[in-house]
Order: C-alpha cells, then sequence, then structure tokens
C-alpha cells in the first residue's frame, strides 16, 4: 500500500479539489488562497507538491474562467466544470480579493527551473530549483494572464516580480510582456495606469545581458504612446513622473532619454497642448540633467558623503501646479521614499526664478557634458524654428477652430525658463 499523504499535503489536495466551487463564493473566500500561500511558504516539499500537481496552472484557469488558454492543456484541467460558462467573480464596485493567488502564482515561478537558457534570477528562491512543466511555465508568461493581472491591479509588487523573473535573460517573455504593459498604458484612463506604469519600470530596469537592447525596445515604445496620446493631459503627465522616477534612479534609461532627447524634448516642452504638460516636461528636463550631473558635481565628496537621496540633487519645487494636476501617484520602483520625493516633486510648477542645475567640479565655467547637450539641443535650428512657427500655428488653429475662445496661445515660458537654467 502507497504510504499516506502528510497531513499538510492532504490540505492542498483538498484546497484543489475546492477549486472549481471557489467562484461562487469570490466575496468570502480571501482565507481560501492565504492558505494555499501559506502551505508553500512552509517549504520545497509542498512547493513541489503543487508543481507535480499543476497547481499553477489551475489557478490560472480558475482566474481567467471562460478566457483561459487552459482548454488545450491535459483533460484533468477541466474537471469539475459544471457548465461551459463558469460563474463570474466581482462586480462593477468590488473585485475579488485575489492578492494571496497572485502571490502565490508568483512564489511558485520563483522556486522552479525556468524553461530558459538561464535557469535561475536574481528572484529566484535559494537552494534547489524545482521542476515544472514547460507548458506550465509558458501559462505564467501568456499575454491573457497578465493583461488581466494589470488590469485589476492586484498585489502589483508580486505582479512586478513575477514579470522580472519571466523576463530576465529573455527576448521573447521581455517582448510579450512590455507589448500587454504598453498597450495598457495606450488605452486605460489614467486612474488605472500605476499597475502597468509600475511593472514597466521594474521591466526596464532589470540588469542582465539584455538591458541595452531591452531600455531602446521598450523606451522608443513608450514615447510613441505618450506622443499618440498627449490631449489626454493627466495620463501624459502620469507617464512623465514614472519615467523621471526610472530615470532619477538608474543611470542607462536616463542616459538614453538624454541621448535621444530628439525624440521628446521639442514635442514635450513646445507641442504640450496644455501648461501642466509643458511645466512637468521642464521640471523632467531639469531632474534628469541633475541626476546626470550630480556624480560630476561631488565626485570628492561622494565617497565621504556616503549615499544621499536622489530627492537632494531636484531643483527645489515652487508650488503652483500641484492644485491643478492632482495629488501625484506613488510609482516607486523600490517602495521607499526616495522614489516617491522624485514622483511627487514633478506635481509643481516652476516660479519665475529658475532653480540652478548642478555644476561640475571646476568653477562656475564647467558644466557635465549632459547640460551642455541639452542646452545645444535647446538652441538649435531645429527647436527655434519650430518656435517661430508655434504662432502661426496657433492662429490658424483657432480660426479653424468652431470655438476659437477654446484654442490657447503658445505659453513658452518653461522653454524660456529652461534654457535660462543651462545657461
Amino acid at each position: 500500500p502507497q504510504p499516506e499523504l502528510p497531513a499538510g499535503l492532504r490540505l492542498l489536495g483538498c484546497l484543489l479539489d475546492l477549486l472549481p466551487e471557489a467562484p461562487h463564493h469570490w466575496r468570502h473566500f480571501s482565507h481560501f488562497f492565504e492558505t494555499a500561500l501559506a502551505m508553500a511558504q512552509l517549504g520545497p516539499e509542498e512547493r513541489g507538491w503543487m508543481l507535480r500537481r499543476r497547481f499553477a496552472s489551475h489557478l490560472v484557469d480558475f482566474y481567467l474562467a471562460d478566457e483561459s488558454p487552459c482548454v488545450g492543456l491535459p483533460a484533468h484541467l477541466d474537471e469539475g466544470r459544471a457548465a461551459p460558462r463558469r460563474a463570474r467573480m466581482g462586480d462593477k464596485c468590488t473585485l475579488p480579493q485575489l492578492e494571496h493567488m497572485v502571490a502565490l502564482l508568483s512564489l511558485l515561478a520563483r522556486a522552479a527551473h525556468r524553461h530558459e537558457p538561464v535557469a535561475r534570477t536574481p528572484l529566484s528562491l535559494e537552494g534547489r530549483l524545482l521542476h515544472m512543466a514547460a507548458d506550465e511555465y509558458q501559462l505564467l508568461g501568456h499575454g491573457a494572464l497578465l493583461r488581466r493581472l494589470l488590469k485589476d491591479g492586484l498585489h502589483v509588487a508580486a505582479i512586478c516580480d513575477l514579470c522580472e523573473h519571466l523576463c530576465y535573460e529573455s527576448r521573447d517573455a521581455t517582448e510579450t510582456a512590455l507589448h500587454v504593459i504598453l498597450s495598457g498604458i495606450d488605452t486605460m484612463d489614467n486612474e488605472q495606469l500605476g499597475p502597468y506604469l509600475t511593472t514597466f519600470c521594474h521591466v526596464v530596469d532589470l540588469a542582465d545581458s539584455l538591458a541595452a537592447w531591452r531600455i531602446d525596445w521598450a523606451l522608443q515604445r513608450l514615447l510613441h504612446v505618450i506622443s499618440n496620446n498627449m490631449r489626454y493631459k493627466q495620463a501624459t503627465i502620469s507617464c512623465m513622473r514614472a519615467l523621471l522616477s526610472l530615470c532619477v534612479l538608474s543611470s542607462r534609461p536616463r542616459r538614453w532619454m538624454l541621448h535621444q532627447r530628439a525624440l521628446w524634448v521639442k514635442e514635450w516642452l513646445l507641442s504640450g497642448l496644455s501648461s501642466q504638460v509643458r511645466c512637468t516636461a521642464e521640471h523632467f528636463i531639469k531632474a534628469i540633467l541633475a541626476a546626470e550631473s550630480q556624480p560630476s558635481a561631488a565626485a570628492a565628496g561622494a565617497a565621504a558623503a556616503g549615499d544621499t537621496a536622489v530627492g537632494a540633487a531636484l531643483p527645489p519645487p515652487p508650488a503652483g501646479l500641484a492644485a491643478e494636476t492632482g495629488a501625484a501617484a506613488d510609482f516607486g520602483l523600490t517602495g521607499d521614499a526616495m522614489a516617491t520625493e522624485v514622483v511627487t516633486e514633478m506635481a509643481v510648477e516652476p516660479s519665475g526664478a529658475a532653480p540652478e542645475l548642478a555644476v561640475a567640479e571646476g568653477g562656475a565655467g564647467a558644466c557635465s557634458p549632459a547640460l551642455l547637450s541639452m542646452y545645444e539641443h535647446l538652441v538649435s535650428h531645429v527647436v527655434l524654428r519650430e518656435l517661430r512657427e508655434l504662432p502661426a500655428a496657433a492662429a490658424a488653429g483657432a480660426q479653424a477652430s468652431k470655438h476659437p475662445d477654446d484654442v490657447p496661445p503658445p505659453r513658452l515660458a518653461p522653454y524660456f525658463w529652461l534654457c535660462a537654467g543651462c545657461a
């Protein structure tokens, strides 16, 4: 006779058997997945049993219901389906409490070998990695699952861990995840952008051999999405804030943005459809220049002073725009106060006195290469030509509009403040 399973594994078996009935009780089942997560956290024996029983596949099938891609998997995944269409969870006002389920999916993914040339990632659990079926591993990175998780916004930290783990040293997984994320940024309302922007920043900031390719691939497409949606003021500002938090905390995306300034500076600073967007663009440029100049400006003192909050290097924020743009959302990359400060400062408008940007070591006449390059771009013939054409374009727009008073004249103060600050 086969030896009897330990009590913990028998409990997990009961949970798996009850899973098909769980959708009918979605208002009261938070402890159901909390129990499963607690059991998985006990050790590798419990996690190994869950992987052998394809627990993750069952969870995905349960979560996506009629949208589940699991229909092509082995027949045991369809056990317990009492009807062609399964009970729908949640309503217009309330989402099912599935945070522990998302954490469990992330935990099982990080406990197993990846089906990639690099089997382990920095997020993998310590110790011996377990075996997960190849189709189950692919299921965890399926576009339908990522799309639903981000739309629901359940346990964003666990979603970020899962995406980072799947995208590490993998072009295919990176393209799948970023395509879902960018599609959401392109289509969702401003209030729903938080999970998408946070996950985007985590994936783009991955440190592996694909980092340069990933930054170029992702940021080019994000700039395209922002360009296509400039008429949505709040969403545009939210994207700028998230991008600023990424650029201030990480040098690679910051230097990419500075190098590719021709793709965004003119459009954000001069063609922005609202004063809030243009002022946000001004502060964005000042902040990344200050972050880029900081190492050279404090080369001697940084080692002695130790780590310093990035927010201390940013220009001081005068008040003015915060009341119009609303409270700044926290798109922090690490959950600490530093990223929150960076994002919060994006909600303010510079006053008439332009904050000073960092000056390199060596006297008042010296400046960082990034600052010099940005100034040369701001006064280049391309930008100046656009500047000369703005009044005529605004007049033509007002003339063509049925409501000329609704077409605002061009306001160029952020551009001139920035030129003065760089000079």
